[in-house]
């Protein structure tokens, strides 16, 4: 939830720099180099706190996934392509590391919407309902950006590469660090909604702060974990089904939009509609 704003003056001063000195290295200092080095330091705050989440939350759910459930399909998953996925992701961690730096630099420079506190967004009842409003324009910018741009046009396909994630079918291929498997500038696009929403609306930074950290662990958990079966949430169950209809299910958090512009497929229908096939199957297996 804290970003290099309010972090790294800390970190800077516990290293010995002057404390007059600390606003000229977080990009403060009305000079060319002030920003760069603000810059940089932003890249290496935000570059360290991904990894450290990556891993340790990563690491946290396939533990977990294996103490209460160990029949997931992402726990047979080879441990050769479980570090192709992690390796992967480490290939686009430094485009992807970019939009936590242009939405701590636009608070930086006071372009960003977003309030410092409860009481600069005008106290309690206001905070909630902007951080509502904030939450589901998220959403829908998620939603728009993941069907126009990611799905709807040939030539940004051919440059995002989404198809690099796509290339995961199904859930015997998946893991939870499968969530990143992407080019960087996939990544890059894929979480830029995040910074829309915070040009636009006003919304407590603590909120602002745990969306984007439960996003990425979302990321990860929709790619290899047990169903969540509780509505609206767009959980595991439905994500799949994404990367084997990529026409349907474009939603994030929610399945609201996808509801409501008839992208949504259920996973229930798409089982009563494979029973047949598998009652039929089941049957040649017995006669062969």
């Amino acid at each position: 939830v804290m970003g290099a704003l309010e972090t790294m003056p800390g970190v800077l001063l516990a290293l010995g720099f002057p404390q007059v000195d600390i606003p000229w290295f977080m990009g403060k200092g009305g000079s060319w180099g002030s920003t760069g080095v603000g810059l940089a330091v932003c890249y290496v705050y935000w570059y360290t706190c991904m990894h450290i989440l990556f891993y340790v939350a990563g690491g946290v759910m396939v533990l977990c996934s294996r103490v209460f459930a160990p029949g997931l399909p992402s726990n047979r998953v080879t441990r050769g392509a479980v570090l192709q996925h992690v390796l992967q992701a480490e290939r686009a961690f430094p485009l992807l590391n970019l939009v936590g730096v242009f939405a701590e630099q636009m608070r930086i420079r006071g372009h960003s919407a977003v309030c410092s506190s409860v009481e600069e967004c005008g106290g309690w009842p206001r905070s909630i309902t902007l951080s509502i409003v904030w939450f589901l324009l998220a959403e829908l910018f998620t939603y728009v950006n993941h069907v126009v741009l990611l799905h709807g046009l040939e030539l940004p396909k051919r440059l995002i590469r989404h198809d690099i994630h796509h290339a995961l079918k199904h859930e015997s291929e998946m893991t939870f660090f499968s969530g990143y498997l992407f080019s960087g500038l996939d990544g890059l696009l894929q979480s830029v909604p995040i910074v829309y929403a915070q040009l636009l609306c006003p919304a407590p930074k603590a909120v602002v702060g745990f969306y984007s950290t439960a996003t990425a662990v979302w990321t990860m958990y929709i790619h290899g974990g047990a169903p969540l079966g509780v509505w609206p949430f767009m959980g595991p169950e439905y994500h799949r089904l994404h990367h084997i209809f990529p026409d349907y299910n474009f939603g994030f958090w929610l399945v609201t939009w996808d509801w409501l512009f008839g992208t949504l497929k259920r996973p229930a229908a798409v089982a009563a509609a494979s029973q047949p096939d598998q009652e039929a199957n089941a049957q040649a297996r017995k006669h062969e």
